[in-house]
């Protein structure tokens, strides 16, 4: 071997780059856990300042556990991992210390975590799903179907929410029942590796759309979505649902949770540009041209993420290995005795 393969070998497998490695994987997974992944760009772009959506777009920050960065540094590191734990197994044979050993063993337990994480985040499924009591949920990229038999506010008696509770049947594309029960925070549903979390709530408003005196459509709008009939360019968008509104010098709030004035914020957009904004109440008409809107039949709705990751035995397993490692390293020292032969000194 030259000198120069011999270098670049020493290197791939020295401690300061293994360390280097494990210092950008952090970094990584900062990252990826800060800005969440695989939502739409728009998404970014609404929620961040446009210096940041602009560097999260640019470099695909979404999406980070599948660029190439990732996947170069996680081979990087398997392999440095690698190198080390077999070339330092050779020297760990010959000498046969149990206490080496377990170091060695604590290297190829870091390693399956690796590994694990690792193909965990690459093959990492999340969505969501949201609806009102009643309704059937298709849930994206599955064959399941979620149905919102019920959902409830807790609250305290200072009126602070205390916990949500979604009560769901989880069924498959046949519509058979799969698994039902109760959603709340801190207490997902799981089936087949999929967890349902309990994330948040919100509040849906059924609409009707009448052209012409003749009624077009009924349907349910959330907060933040919109009725947009691609034929005529328009789209109604509900910005936000107040419970019990109250209009103060910093803007638009809600004194409540309870239904005591219930007010929405809404625009109206023709051909991409804005032609009306206003607050309105339940069952108010709202009239431009010759169509009416009308809001009506307010109620919360439950909305939950559905996320899959695999690797979790790998990590468990990695983390066992580690663990008898350590009492190996601790425990399995070889113990030396020595001895001195006195000798009787006579005056």
């Amino acid at each position: 071997m030259s000198i120069s393969l011999k270098k670049i070998f020493n290197f791939l497998k020295s401690m300061k780059f293994g360390l280097l490695l494990l210092g950008l994987l952090c970094f990584v997974a900062i990252i990826g856990s800060i800005i969440p992944q695989g939502r739409e760009e728009a998404f970014y772009l609404n929620t961040y300042t446009s210096l940041w959506s602009q560097i999260i777009v640019s470099f695909k920050l979404y999406d980070i556990y599948h660029s190439l960065g990732f996947i170069l540094i996680f081979f990087a590191l398997t392999l440095n991992l690698f190198l080390c734990s077999t070339i330092r197994l050779r020297k760990l044979l010959k000498q046969n210390r149990l206490s080496l050993f377990g170091s060695w063993l604590i290297h190829v337990g870091l390693l399956a975590i690796i590994i694990s994480y690792s193909y965990g985040q690459y093959t990492y499924f999340d969505t969501y799903a949201y609806g009102t009591p009643g309704s059937t949920l298709a849930v994206a990229e599955t064959n399941f179907f979620m149905k919102i038999n019920d959902f409830n506010v807790v609250y305290r008696e200072d009126g602070s929410v205390q916990q949500y509770i979604t009560d769901a049947t989880l069924s498959d594309k046949e519509g058979n029942a799969l698994v039902s029960g109760e959603i709340s925070v801190n207490h997902p549903m799981r089936y087949e590796g999929y967890t349902f979390y309990q994330h948040s709530t919100g509040w849906a408003s059924d609409i009707d759309v009448y052209k012409d005196s003749e009624h077009i459509t009924k349907t349910v709008l959330y907060d933040g979505t919109a009725y947009v009939d691609n034929e005529e360019y328009l789209i109604l968008q509900m910005h936000h649902f107040y419970p019990d509104f109250i209009a103060t010098e910093a803007g638009f709030a809600s004194k409540s949770n309870h239904l005591n004035n219930p007010k929405i914020l809404y625009s109206l957009f023709y051909g991409g540009q804005r032609v009306l904004m206003n607050v309105t109440s339940l069952d108010e008409d709202i009239h431009w041209q010759n169509y009416t809107f009308k809001f009506s039949q307010p109620q919360r709705y439950t909305y939950l993420s559905v996320n899959k990751m695999n690797g979790k035995a790998g990590a468990m397993i990695g983390s066992g290995i580690i663990i008898l490692g350590l009492f190996l390293a601790f425990y399995g020292k070889s113990k030396e005795i020595i001895s001195t032969k006195n000798k009787e000194v006579s005056i």
